[in-house]
Formats: structure tokens, C-alpha cells, sequence
């Protein structure tokens, strides 16, 4: 007795869709190249000390998200790769299982799709921010004018 499975690809969204919205210059970012295995793994950059992002998905196909992120004390964890190796499992937190979320911390993310038909997807994404306030005096010797404009 044996059972045989058709596999068709999700061609809705086979791409990271983090990577996708980088591309499509939805979001500020670049997609760095993971040195030991060639996987794409896009960064996020949020600039500003109150910066944030809110990503919003829209997979037509996808019945479950899960947002995780890594706790900062993950031991092994390469620059330009994810972390997704077997002992690093025990690293992540979910924080959120909807398909909009709010991003306001650097760190590793990763988000798990699961699609119509079971099929279940991870994706893993870096967020890297700087907490510069900036700030700009305007002064015009002319008029007197001086004004402070926060960036």
C-alpha cells in the first residue's frame, strides 16, 4: 500500500514576502545574501528613535500567520544569515498571529505562513534601527527667522 501526494508550488506568493515589499519599495531595506548557504535574507531599516513600521500582508491563499521574534542573547547567530538552525529553536517568541504587524525594535524576525492545502512556510527577515534624534536649527539672517525642525 503507498499514497501519492501532488505538490503544486504557491505561485501567489512564492516570494519571501518581506523581500517583495523591499523590492517594490514598500519599505526601506536591502536584501543581503546568506554567505554560508545563498538564501536571501531582507533587512529592514528604521530610521529614527521613534520610528516604526507596520507591515501589512495580503496573501490570498494564507489561512495562519505567526510573528516571532529572536531573543537578543541567541548564542551562534550570524550577521547575514538567519537563525534557523535546530538548537536555535527554543530562541524565538511569538508575538503576534495576524497578518498586519507593527514593528518598532531591531532584531531577527521570522514569520511562519501556513497556506491553503497545509502547506507551511517560514520566513525570516532582520530589522535593523537607529535611535538618532535628528534635529535641524533653521536660522535666515534676513528676517530673523529661527526655527527647530525634528527630522
Amino acid at each position: 500500500m503507498y499514497e501519492e501526494f501532488e505538490v503544486d508550488s504557491n505561485d501567489i506568493e512564492a516570494a519571501h514576502p518581506i523581500e517583495k515589499k523591499i523590492v517594490d519599495k514598500e519599505i526601506s531595506g536591502e536584501i543581503y545574501v546568506c554567505s554560508s548557504d545563498g538564501k536571501k535574507y531582507p533587512q529592514i531599516y528604521l530610521c529614527g528613535k521613534d520610528a516604526s513600521l507596520n507591515i501589512k500582508l495580503a496573501i490570498g491563499n494564507a489561512e495562519s500567520y505567526v510573528w516571532e521574534k529572536m531573543a537578543a542573547t541567541c548564542p551562534g547567530k550570524a550577521v547575514d544569515c538567519p537563525a534557523s538552525r535546530p538548537s536555535q529553536a527554543s530562541c524565538w517568541s511569538a508575538f503576534g498571529t495576524v497578518a498586519e504587524k507593527q514593528i518598532t525594535t531591531a532584531g531577527d524576525y521570522r514569520l511562519t505562513i501556513t497556506y491553503a492545502g497545509g502547506c507551511v512556510v517560514t520566513y525570516y527577515f532582520r530589522v535593523t534601527k537607529d535611535d538618532t534624534e535628528l534635529k535641524a536649527t533653521v536660522k535666515h539672517a534676513r528676517y530673523a527667522i529661527l526655527k527647530e525642525v525634528s527630522l
